[in-house]
């Protein structure tokens, strides 16, 4: 007699991979079945070994597989719930370098995993991050559930603590300042040493007395404070002599010079070969100078002869003398009249007052 084994019934089991409405079954089950059943619990069904069917709904399903074969059949029923994706998008507040970043993912995510682009992670699902120091950062969230995940990546910019920095620029006793600091701050608070104070960018500050100060810059963002002190030193030089220079027609010129910030004084000083030809201080404020365009304009108060001259000028103010600034050469050269222009008679012996014209340049 021929005896036939008949081989044991399946155990029937199964896996799942969700994507989305789509699900990717895969048949485990052991003592090999030669047919499967598979019941979707959504009126669809499939009889093949491994079907991946797209469900029309998220929500809980009971999938059931009967695995069968010549020794009978087996069944597994799981229950599966089908979800779409998430769709990864997040918020963040900047309070220096202390970040707080809310999940704003869609479609319930299960789990989360930040990138803060600093070699730090974090899987809570809104994390509050500390960042090493300013920069542009690109963090990068990947909200995740059982139908997948997606990736939400954005710059975020913070600012470190200020670093504080100026450089400055002297002209006797007027400074300008230029504020240099990192970390873009966002105010300044400026010492001069003088006890005074000022809260520009970039300020200018005239003294009011040559000598040496502290002057100091903080600077302040949301996230700190930094001072930097810097000596300044400021000194009085000569008013610089603008004209009469060279050869002059006038002989009364105007003495023009460079003003100096703060001085309410000039003296101008005037020789020739034979000695001193003026020596006047004459008052800022007063009618007989002008200050303005950055010059002072003193008119002559007397009239020059044909000769060379040397002249200086020297300033006073609160901050005591400047030196003396000169010389100045110059020589006035006013042309003689001369005549152009005579007619008379030939006859000499018929001269009269009414027959003769004199003319001469009367350029003086």
């Amino acid at each position: 007699s021929i005896t036939v084994e008949t081989p044991p019934a399946p155990i029937a089991s199964f896996t799942t991979d969700l994507t989305g409405l789509i699900v990717d079954f895969t048949d485990t089950s052991t003592n090999s079945p030669t047919s499967w059943a598979w019941d979707f619990d959504d009126t669809e069904s499939s009889t093949q070994q491994t079907p991946s069917p797209t469900f029309i709904a998220r929500r809980p399903y009971n999938v059931c597989l009967t695995a069968s074969n010549v020794g009978g059949s087996d069944q597994d029923c799981q229950e599966i719930t089908v979800t779409e994706p998430p769709v990864a998008d997040f918020d963040f507040v900047i309070n220096g370098l202390n970040v707080t970043f809310t999940d704003d993912a869609t479609n319930s995510p299960t789990s989360w995993a930040w990138d803060f682009d600093d070699l730090t992670t974090s899987t809570l699902q809104n994390p509050v991050h500390t960042f090493a120091g300013g920069g542009t950062y690109n963090v990068c969230l990947t909200a995740s559930n059982a139908g997948g995940s997606d990736q939400d990546c954005q710059e975020v910019m913070v600012v470190g603590p200020p670093v504080a920095d100026f450089t400055f620029a002297t002209d006797n006793l007027s400074v300008d300042f230029t504020a240099d600091s990192t970390e873009s701050p966002t105010s300044w608070a400026w010492t001069f040493g003088d006890s005074t104070t000022r809260t520009l960018q970039h300020p200018s500050h005239l003294y009011t007395a040559v000598g040496t100060y502290t002057v100091c810059l903080t600077a302040t963002n949301a996230t700190a404070s930094n001072q930097k002190c810097q000596s300044v030193s400021v000194t009085i030089g000569a008013p610089n002599i603008v004209s009469p220079i060279g050869t002059i027609a006038d002989p009364t010129p105007d003495f023009v010079w460079h003003h100096i910030e703060g001085a309410t004084w000039y003296r101008v000083y005037v020789s020739n070969s034979a000695g001193n030809v003026l020596d006047q201080w004459v008052q800022v404020s007063s009618s007989s100078v002008s200050c303005d365009g950055g010059n002072c304009t003193f008119p002559s108060p007397l009239g020059l002869a044909n000769q060379a001259y040397t002249w200086y000028i020297q300033g006073y103010g609160s901050f005591g003398y400047t030196s003396w600034a000169g010389p100045g050469n110059f020589t006035v050269n006013v042309p003689a009249p001369g005549v152009i222009n005579k007619t008379y008679p030939a006859d000499a012996s018929v001269l009269n007052e009414v027959d003769i014209e004199f003319a001469w340049d009367a350029d003086s």
